[in-house]
């Protein structure tokens, strides 16, 4: 990768290789063409959708399912239509892997891209325009990227504003020009490089879910002693929460005090984090405030579904649309407090508001909300245990925000040509030139060729016990594959990467997964093998582990796969937990806290697989081997 310092717009200061252009200033190689010009098939959905609604069937994009945060799809609010394959409506609207959407009403400029984590058959609304591009002549990532880029999007605002409706028809659409370089290779590239920052923006996304949730679990059944501690035993007591704690009454009136420095207004506090994002200073002209001092527990009262909560670290006077909670020191400990006005019992009882327009919660209600209260001592290790996962989502958080910055560095130099990505012997190109050998998909996909092609002739052999293996191979070996894993009902589960992986194996012509009988199996295709040098540069080192792993599990069926794969994550995120782990607690998780389906197999069994486990090796990183 190559640099240039910044570029000035004025034509006299521009740096030798690049010019002035309608979309900015680009490399003298970079041609601008208006979209038109790329011969591209251009469609929009049309009205009357309501009447294939349905609440399954096939998949249906709508202008919420696009984001201006990535040109990946939104799927959390997906729509269904069932829609006869005959109807006109399903040849003209139906998308396609590579197909660039763009909104045309409303928001307009908003960029999606159809990549393979769309769940197909797919189809566009009346308010999204689809570009389909022949990929032949031109990568539709790349002019996705461009498309969303600051400076594009400077120009959609531009077509909004020249007209009295806020809308674009097709014909304008084709008239948007987008800069491209002179090579496949280098646009392929460009939206590659773009593309992986994305996948570490998802993948962080997905932890930081993940562990809210577990973090939610774990508040549910250490604050209400379905769960103990290690060391700590005895029974709680249940008090009303007026009986252990009350909100400060003290008040100041700014216009007749000095200015205080430390003044917490509700939009200082983040929703649902407990961070404090700002604070301001009273002036003269500042209403009645509420005292506050270190340790006190502040909340929200106006709406507080918003679950704006925060505790205190230092004095100072907030709004009062807060409470300032103070605990009897001697029946809750300020940490406790602060946890318990979090769970989602509490948050609904404190939202039994009274006013209509400005809801606002009613301390004579929230008064007789019950709690249960351990001994002082095990309170303190309780809030420990919890402010400890607070701290490591805070800490993704922060990683997640630097990687959405870099991301933006990172499109504001390769998207204007600033940086030129050189392809050169030491970074060859695989195939068609279109997967770079860095790429940790790239690398996922020849790990998952590798297990496929030793184990694709099983009758045991599909999607499920793919995933599992994959898996496996990933804990055992200490491979990292980018993926993220989930407690649905076969899992652990990536249902994205199980996606991208089939359509990288297709691509590269090694392996086809198709389904036959109700079940996927892996169908070699013409180039199967040629993935083996790959597997040899990159898991020279995991060869003795991932042998044993493949020869142990090759006659396994696929339930018992799962078992051990769900023990092996399960274990693993107690570990990661610094939870004491036990045979009792590991099940105990499985059970309770994964999907109901796991209930089908007895605790037994689940015993007996992990002394099975321990007796083979396959344990976490870091636990002592039998």
């Amino acid at each position: 990768m190559t640099g240039h310092s910044a570029l000035s717009t004025r034509p006299s200061q521009l740096p030798k290789g690049y010019k002035q252009t309608e979309v900015g200033v680009i490399p003298e190689d970079w041609e601008v063409r208006p979209l038109a010009s790329l011969q591209p098939v251009v469609t929009s959905g049309s009205r009357g959708w309501a009447e294939f609604y349905s609440d399954r069937g096939d998949s249906f994009i709508r202008i919420t399912n696009l984001s201006r945060n990535s040109i990946e799809l939104d799927l959390t609010d997906l729509r269904f239509v069932t829609l006869a394959q005959q109807a006109s409506e399903a040849n003209r609207t139906k998308v396609q892997i590579g197909d660039v959407l763009i909104s045309i009403t409303a928001d307009i400029g908003i960029v999606g891209y159809i990549s393979e984590k769309v769940p197909r058959p797919a189809y566009i609304n009346q308010h999204i325009a689809l570009v389909r591009f022949d990929q032949s002549k031109v990568v539709p990532k790349f002019i996705s990227y461009f498309l969303s880029s600051s400076r594009s999007q400077k120009l959609f605002r531009a077509f909004t504003d020249a007209g009295a409706k806020a809308g674009m028809n097709l014909a304008t659409v084709q008239q948007i020009r987008t800069a491209l370089p002179p090579t496949l290779a280098e646009q392929e590239a460009i939206a590659e490089a773009l593309s992986d920052a994305d996948a570490l923006i998802d993948s962080l996304e997905q932890l930081i879910a993940k562990k809210r949730l577990i973090k939610q679990g774990a508040m549910q059944e250490l604050l209400t002693g379905k769960r103990r501690l290690p060391g700590f035993s005895g029974e709680w007591e249940v008090k009303r929460l007026g009986e252990v704690a009350q909100p400060r009454r003290e008040r100041i009136d700014p216009r007749y005090s000095s200015p205080h420095e430390f003044c917490i207004e509700l939009e200082h506090i983040e929703p649902g984090t407990g961070c404090l994002i700002g604070y301001t200073a009273t002036s003269g002209e500042s209403s009645l405030k509420s005292v506050f001092r270190s340790g006190d527990v502040l909340f929200g009262k106006l709406r507080a579904y918003l679950r704006k909560y925060w505790l205190a670290d230092q004095g100072g006077v907030c709004s009062t649309e807060i409470w300032a909670l103070v605990g009897n020191p001697l029946a809750v400990t300020p940490g406790f407090l602060y946890q318990l006005v979090r769970v989602d019992r509490f948050i609904e009882v404190a939202s039994t508001a009274y006013g209509t327009h400005m809801p606002r919660s009613d301390w004579n209600v929230v008064m007789k909300y019950e709690v249960h209260l351990p001994p002082v001592a095990e309170q303190t290790a309780i809030a420990s245990v919890l402010n400890d996962m607070d701290a490591e989502i805070v800490a993704l958080k922060e990683r997640l925000e630097k990687a959405r910055l870099i991301k933006q560095g990172m499109m504001q130099e390769l998207l204007t040509g600033r940086v030129r990505l050189v392809r050169t012997e030491s970074r060859p190109i695989v195939e068609t030139g279109q997967v770079r050998e860095g790429n940790i998909h790239f690398r996922r996909s020849v790990l998952a060729a590798e297990i496929i092609d030793q184990l694709h002739d099983q009758p045991t052999f599909g999607h499920v016990k793919f995933e599992k293996m994959i898996f496996l191979v990933e804990h055992l070996c200490d491979v990292d594959t980018g993926s993220t894993y989930h407690r649905q009902a076969a899992g652990p589960y990536d249902n994205r990467a199980l996606r991208s992986i089939d359509s990288q194996l297709r691509k590269q012509q090694w392996f086809d997964a198709r389904k036959e009988g109700g079940r996927y199996r892996y169908v070699p295709m013409k180039k199967r093998g040629a993935h083996k040098p790959y597997f040899d540069r990159y898991f020279s080192g995991i060869g003795n582990t991932f042998g044993q792993i493949l020869e142990t599990f090759k006659p396994l069926d696929t339930e018992r796969c799962e078992i051990v794969a769900t023990l092996l994550a399960a274990w693993s995120d107690l570990l990661g937990e610094n939870e004491a782990v036990s045979d009792e607690r590991i099940v105990h998780e499985v059970l309770n806290n994964w999907h109901e389906s796991k209930q089908r197999i007895t605790e037994d069994r689940w015993i007996k697989a992990l002394g099975w486990m321990k007796e083979k090796g396959f344990v976490p990183k870091g636990v002592a081997q039998s």
